[in-house]
Parts: C-alpha cells; sequence; structure tokens
C-alpha cells in the first residue's frame, strides 16, 4: 500500500502516468487478496512458487490501507466503524479482537490519529491524543518512540502530534510558497488558546478566547501573508468577534 502511494508520487512529481496505472494496480491486489471481508491481512508467503496469504492481522495495516487509499470509510463502511468506535488507546485492556496486533506509538497511533484528524473526529482525536500522549508529555516534555519507556523517550516523528494540533483542533494550515494561511474555526465552546508559529523568520500568532458565551478571536501574521477565514458552522457569526 506504501509503495502504490510512492509510485503515484513518482507519477505526479515525474509526469510518469505508467506509475499510476501500476500503482492502482496494486491496489486492485491488495483488495483482491488481503482483504477477508472483515480485517485486511499484513502479508503472503511464497510456498513452491504459490503466493499464500497468512493470517497476520495488525491494527496499523488497517490505517494504512485507509490512509493511503486501498479503502475509505464508503469502501470499507464496517471497518471504519470498527477502528473507530471498538480501536483505539483501550483496546487492548478492553480485551476486544486481541487477534489484532495492536499498534504502537510509532507509527500506527500516529496514522490513527491522522486520520481521526482528518475525517472530521475532532473530540474523539483530542480524547485519544490526551490518552495516548498526555503522560508522555508529563513525565519528561517530549513525545516517545513507544508507547512505554522501552526506546526513545524523544522521538523526532512523534512530534507530529503538534502538527495535528495546529491543524485539526485550532484549525490552521499555513501555505509558506503562496503565503497565505487558512483558519478554520472550531466550536471553542469549551476551550482557549494562544498558538505562536514560526513561518520563516517571522512567526504568526492566534488566540481564540471564550468569554461570557462568546468566541474571540485575534490574529497578528507576517507582512505580505493574507489569512482566510473559514467559520464553523456550529459557531453563529454573531457569536465571533475579532479584534
Amino acid at each position: 500500500m506504501l509503495y502504490a502511494s510512492a509510485l503515484d508520487t513518482v507519477c505526479r512529481l515525474y509526469k510518469k502516468p505508467e506509475y499510476a496505472v501500476k500503482a492502482e494496480n496494486i491496489r486492485k491486489k491488495v483488495l483482491e487478496q488481503y482483504f477477508n471481508g472483515k480485517f485486511f491481512r499484513d502479508n503472503s508467503v511464497r510456498e513452491k512458487g504459490v503466493l499464500k496469504p497468512t493470517e497476520n492481522y495488525s491494527e496499523t495495516c488497517q490505517y494504512f490501507a485507509f490512509f493511503f487509499g486501498v479503502a475509505t470509510k464508503d469502501s470499507h463502511p464496517e471497518l471504519w466503524k470498527t477502528l473507530t468506535v471498538d480501536f483505539g488507546p483501550e483496546r487492548v485492556k478492553n480485551k476486544l479482537f486481541p487477534e489484532i496486533h495492536a499498534s504502537n506509538a510509532f507509527i500506527g497511533n500516529l496514522m490513527r490519529m491522522d486520520l481521526l484528524g482528518a475525517q472530521g473526529y475532532i473530540e474523539k482525536q483530542i480524547e485519544e491524543i490526551k490518552k495516548y500522549y498526555l503522560l508522555m508529555a508529563r513525565e519528561t516534555g517530549t513525545f516517545w518512540e513507544n508507547d512505554n519507556r522501552g526506546a526513545s523517550l524523544n522521538h523526532g516523528f512523534s512530534s507530529q502530534i503538534c502538527h495535528f494540533l495546529v491543524r485539526d483542533i485550532a484549525g490552521i494550515t499555513i501555505n509558506a510558497p503562496g503565503k497565505t494561511i487558512t483558519w478554520k474555526l472550531s466550536n471553542m465552546t469549551e476551550r482557549s488558546f494562544n498558538l505562536t508559529l514560526p513561518i520563516g523568520d517571522d512567526s504568526a500568532v492566534f488566540t481564540a478566547e471564550l468569554k461570557n458565551n462568546e468566541i474571540r478571536y485575534s490574529f497578528k501574521i507576517p507582512t505580505g501573508y493574507k489569512i482566510n477565514i473559514v467559520e464553523h458552522p456550529e459557531v453563529p457569526s454573531k457569536n465571533i468577534e475579532f479584534i
């Protein structure tokens, strides 16, 4: 699944349409050979030249399927429901689907957080980020390679969590080459924040403050940048004040 995505990237960067065709064929084979109707198998083995799927199943493999476009919540609604409802930080403790090998901080849990945010499951994403990562932040002020102390306690890729906090929870995306910023306002009925983001040699500041049941937003962006404000459907314009 990762290889198919890499082929699509090569097609896009180098204008090689044959790579996109190969990528699509790989995705079709994955669906044919590895989805058992409920979960995706991890791999196959060759026995005397014959390819035979194993009965190895992992949580991370399911996230790969959705992350790389082999499956969608529309094409595989039951699997998506299982992942979003039954899987997560408490699945092992609750002894749900013990036959599916659990993900770890790198990279399955991060892929889960990305998928939840990208699909708009923001409240669930916030809840699970706390359950997966708050202990780490409290103990060491860093994010770890594993969900336990068994490896690096300062893992660079785990800082991707900060990206999800900015993109999904704060709702801010920055297009540095185009010098544009998009701020999708969230339903901040219980949350306030003050966020400073580095942009080149400068920085941008975003603030959301809940006061008297109204949300006050403010921002300061570098010279030459433009900002596009996208209002939240559950936050009436009359309750929004920019300062």
